[in-house]
Parts: C-alpha cells; sequence; structure tokens
C-alpha cells in the first residue's frame, strides 16, 4: 500500500508557526470576506473545490472553503502542506498518480480530488503558513501562465503581525485582482464572441 508523504521538512518551522500564530486567525470563526475570496477562486477556475488553508504543526485548517463540508484535516493529508515547501505554485495534475497524495483519503475517499492547484501564503519575511488552492474531481487542462500567475500572486506578501485592518485590505486587495481577472476573461470571451460573426 501507499504511504503518504506529509511534506518537506522546512528549515525554520519553529519561525512559521510563530509567525502563522501571531495573526490570531487560526480556528477562528467564518468571515465574509475570505469566504469571498474562495468562492470567487472556485469561479475564476471553474472548480468544484477551493479554500484557503493554514498549516499548523500537526493539522490543515480551512479559514474559508467552497465545496467541502470539513474544515480541517491532518498535516499529512494535506496538499498545501507540501505547497509551503515552496514559493511557486503547486499543481498536481492526477493526484492519483503522485505518490504523495495517492494514499491521501482526500483522493482514495470523498471528494475524490484528481487535480490541485495551490500558491503560498507568504509572509514579508518569507514564511510560507498556509496556501489559497483549487481542486477538482476529474481531470484538467494545465493552468495557462496567467491564471498560475494570478494564483502566485494570491499569496505574498503578508504584513508581519498585522492588525485586523491590514489583514482586510489585503483580504480585499486579493479580492479586487481575482474580479479584475475575472472581467478581463469576460471582455475577451466576449470580444471572441462578436468576432466569430
Amino acid at each position: 500500500a501507499a504511504l503518504l508523504q506529509c511534506g518537506a521538512d522546512l528549515a525554520d518551522e519553529v519561525g512559521r508557526l510563530e509567525a502563522l500564530s501571531s495573526y490570531l486567525v487560526a480556528g477562528t470563526a467564518p468571515e465574509s470576506r475570505f469566504d469571498n475570496i474562495t468562492q470567487l477562486a472556485a469561479k475564476l477556475f471553474d472548480a468544484p473545490i477551493a479554500y484557503l488553508s493554514l498549516i499548523e504543526a500537526d493539522r490543515q485548517w480551512l479559514k474559508a472553503r467552497v465545496g467541502l463540508d470539513f474544515v480541517e484535516t491532518p498535516r499529512c493529508e494535506s496538499f498545501c502542506a507540501h505547497a509551503i515547501a515552496s514559493d511557486e505554485v503547486l499543481v498536481v495534475p492526477d493526484a492519483t498518480l503522485d505518490p504523495r497524495f495517492a494514499a491521501s483519503r482526500l483522493v482514495i475517499e470523498e471528494p475524490h480530488v484528481r487535480f490541485y492547484a495551490g500558491a503560498p501564503l507568504v509572509t514579508r519575511a518569507g514564511f510560507r503558513i498556509g496556501a489559497l488552492a483549487v481542486l477538482d474531481t476529474k481531470l484538467r487542462e494545465p493552468l495557462d501562465k496567467g491564471r498560475l500567475e494570478l494564483l502566485r500572486q494570491s499569496g505574498t506578501p503578508i504584513p508581519e503581525k498585522p492588525t485586523l485592518g491590514q489583514l482586510r485590505a489585503r483580504s480585499d486587495q486579493l479580492l479586487n485582482s481575482l474580479k479584475a481577472d475575472g472581467r478581463r476573461r469576460e471582455a475577451e470571451a466576449l470580444g471572441k464572441a462578436r468576432s466569430s460573426f
């Protein structure tokens, strides 16, 4: 049987966990601004599942989510535990064929994840504390460079020990970026439709 791989050992896990703790957000109630981000990400990427995760010592906790009933998983079953190993967007084309995830309950049980793309949430000091991710239960075409860049930009930077106002401003900035991408793609689709007449 395949064994779960719990993600890379991070160089400064103690510092990363301290940075995450400073946000005072893990385990808090849902907030509409974060819910809006995940809902818009799901819409723009045409994904049935999207979430904003925070990676603690032993668990992944979902601050906001679309398409899932649960709010946490063991860290070892988390795709995002691997996404925080790098500043780049992690793309998993087929989780059933990836030895890091093939044994995960998220893959072999509901919701039967096949595709994953996640951008790490990175603080200004370089700590990757979680990820914004979109997932699908079926195989997908590779993300184009524009979509990869949009996900990558969504994760950085986050002020150290931010005030609530700073956190809200950062989430508003991300929401506006996602909305702008949606408007641009709608305009492109409309232009293509017009040119076909």
